[in-house]
């Protein structure tokens, strides 16, 4: 097993064997996403997609939430942080490329915004806490179609430490 590991506010990595876990770590701020941590999800999905010794990914999150969404002040306003998206690389919303490997997001707690565009391009959902997913999901209703091919399973009786395992 290979490890990187970085300060809270980043997307962190591991390598088991031939899948390739990608980890949303801010926690303190509800794993809500900066400009910054969307590089990295980019650079991380890039890595899977152009690694053949990775054969599946994992995206998972810590603490008790998946994701808030964007952390709105660094992406939109007067103190906005720069983000474009490196030529070559996978974008996070599915809208230039995508990857080709298949991808598992395993969700708990909050899932908004970039949470539920994440995972509508993913091949397997697995949603701990049904009832906060299912309320997120109401605001989203229209992008369900999106997900023709993909499967969805709903675990109401799991936690999140399964997320991680």
């Amino acid at each position: 097993m290979s490890e990187q590991k970085g300060p809270v506010g980043q997307i962190r990595t591991e390598t088991h064997g031939r899948i390739f876990k990608i980890i949303i770590d801010n926690a303190s701020k509800k794993n809500s996403f900066s400009p910054l941590m969307m590089a990295q999800m980019s650079d991380a999905l890039t890595v899977l997609h152009n690694n053949d010794a990775l054969w599946v990914g994992v995206v998972c999150a810590e603490g008790s939430d998946f994701t808030a969404g964007l952390d709105m002040p660094k992406f939109f306003g007067p103190k906005a942080e720069k983000w474009d998206l490196k030529e070559g690389n996978i974008d996070v919303f599915g809208l230039a490329n995508r990857c080709r490997k298949p991808i598992v997001t395993a969700v708990q707690g909050v899932v908004f915004t970039i949470g539920i565009e994440m995972m509508l391009l993913t091949n397997d959902m697995d949603a701990f806490r049904f009832e906060q997913f299912q309320h997120a999901v109401q605001t989203y209703l229209w992008a369900l179609p999106a997900m023709s091919s993909e499967m969805c399973h709903f675990l109401p009786s799991a936690d999140a430490e399964r997320a991680h395992t």
